[in-house]
């Protein structure tokens, strides 16, 4: 006989969890090894390796910040999101983050049990709407890194390395020290970049760089060399 699918669980509503424990004790082809409304519960049990699938009920605003921690805990555990948010964006940032299933609250207890284990079977659950939003917020986030990076082929090698220095919030000396160039070079080199990409300053030229760099933050945009 095969062993259970270990489950744990997340929901900000105790109700919810204890509705949901009950409902799960009296199916044999799954246990719930943790339920609780504070994910850090949940966490120890998966870094632990007790848990084969969580399912993790989760808000827009921090969704995909709880998968990832789900699987930085314990990289091979599964995760099911549980939300009523169906928000193109969220839904890419979730699987990006790792989510391998997504459920809203209204699901019956045969599609979370379906689910489960198809999850826990190496296999992807999301409701054909959601995987419809899926495919075109990814398909729309190639598109925009495709004409942002259209946009920087203009520059040469020295000017992205110079670029990039600028997105890093890097003065225009500390460019010069970190490439082995003069200043005087550096002006140069920072002069052609806002004539090839079109711009009349550092701020906006780091804008247009932002997402093909990858490297760079919110934080490091407002950055402006002297």
């Amino acid at each position: 006989m095969e062993r259970p699918v270990l489950i744990g669980l997340v929901h900000p509503l105790r109700a919810w969890v204890e509705a949901l424990e009950a409902l799960l004790a009296r199916h044999p082809g799954v246990e719930l090894v943790i339920a609780h409304t504070d994910p850090r519960w949940v966490l120890s049990a998966v870094s632990r390796g007790d848990v084969d699938v969580v399912l993790l009920g989760v808000a827009a605003e921090n969704g995909a910040r709880e998968v990832r921690a789900m699987r930085e805990a314990r990289p091979d555990v599964t995760v099911v999101v549980i939300t009523d948010c169906d928000d193109t964006s969220f839904i890419v940032d979730v699987v990006r983050g790792g989510a391998r299933g997504y459920l809203t609250p209204g699901c019956s207890l045969q599609e979370l049990i379906r689910t489960i284990h198809g999850v826990s079977s190496g296999g992807t659950s999301l409701p054909p709407m959601q995987m419809t939003k899926l495919v075109e917020g990814l398909l729309r986030s190639e598109r925009t890194q495709q004409q942002q990076s259209d946009r920087l082929a203009p520059l040469s090698a020295r000017e992205r390395e110079v670029l990039e220095c600028l997105a890093l919030g890097m003065r225009r000396q500390d460019i010069a020290d970190r490439l082995f160039l003069s200043k005087h070079t550096v002006r140069t080199h920072i002069n052609h970049v806002l004539h090839k990409l079109e711009v009349h300053s550092t701020l906006a030229a780091v804008s247009i760089a932002r997402k093909p760099l990858g490297s760079i933050s919110d934080d490091t945009v407002a950055a402006t060399p002297r």
